[in-house]
């Protein structure tokens, strides 16, 4: 994509010399072969420990029935869980 791209083919260029041997200067999409070497197992591994409730955040807003909705988000995303999530209300 950044092949196609050539402003983003140059910030490319540019973060490999200001950060050589650093993770700044690598491409966040990775290279053909870090993609290529990437197995479906290891990414179902990747989503299960990071894409859980116990790692999201929840944000409701508005006027109509906060309690009522977070206590639905409590119920729906609390069962079959392995670490317990934080909870944080804020009113303003």
């Amino acid at each position: 994509m950044s092949k196609d791209a050539p402003n983003q083919l140059v910030g490319m260029i540019l973060d490999e010399l200001l950060w050589p041997d650093h993770p700044l200067g690598r491409d966040v999409a990775g290279t053909n072969k870090s993609v290529a070497d990437m197995s479906r197992e290891l990414m179902l591994d990747y989503m299960a420990s990071e894409y859980s409730p116990a790692n999201t955040v929840i944000a409701i807003a508005g006027t109509s029935s906060t309690m009522k909705r977070l206590m639905k988000c409590k119920r729906s995303w609390a069962t079959g869980l392995t670490r317990k999530p934080a909870w944080i209300l804020c009113l303003i």
